[in-house]
């Protein structure tokens, strides 16, 4: 577990594969989640990443302005419902292809994305609602991830989304 602020801080500057597996895979109290969050915004995308994250926290992240940082939020596999519905009405489409992705997304929103402005969500809803014998290995959103990499200024590459 990461009890503080400071160790969180450390865990990122030394940034080496032990620590790194931490930030990812430790749990940490709810108050050093959100001092992170208020004092270093700039580790907002790591601690969205961090797979053992309270729901208050994805409540925070949920909101932020950064739409990568609403991605990364949608495709926790424990979301709950209101923020599958807030982030479904999200304004960027990567956001909501992100959902339709996410294997435990209520069915009502799949639906309800199925009529989505977006043909990349609806494209995603698509792939999500076949038949599991008639899904390949290729259903996987690439251009959801290249809008996401062209919007960071990175050249384009072609990486699956992981946790579909």
């Amino acid at each position: 577990m990461i009890f503080s602020t400071t160790e969180y801080l450390q865990l990122v500057e030394t940034d080496d594969q032990p620590s790194r597996h931490r930030l990812r895979w430790e749990a940490a109290p709810l108050d050093v989640w959100l001092d992170v969050l208020s004092q270093h915004p700039e580790f907002k995308r790591a601690v969205a990443s961090n797979k053992l994250l309270e729901i208050p926290v994805m409540r925070v992240l949920a909101r932020d302005n950064d739409p990568l940082v609403r991605c990364d939020i949608a495709e926790k596999p424990n979301l709950p419902d209101d923020l599958f519905y807030l982030l479904a009405n999200d304004a960027d489409e990567a956001v909501r292809a992100r959902v339709a992705y996410n294997k435990n997304v209520p069915l009502d929103i799949l639906h309800y994305l199925k009529n989505d402005s977006s043909d990349v969500v609806v494209q995603a809803v698509k792939n999500r609602l076949r038949p599991a014998g008639k899904v390949g290995k290729n259903v996987v959103p690439f251009p959801v991830q290249a809008k996401l990499r062209a919007s960071q200024g990175a050249a384009l590459t072609l990486a699956p989304i992981t946790g579909i």
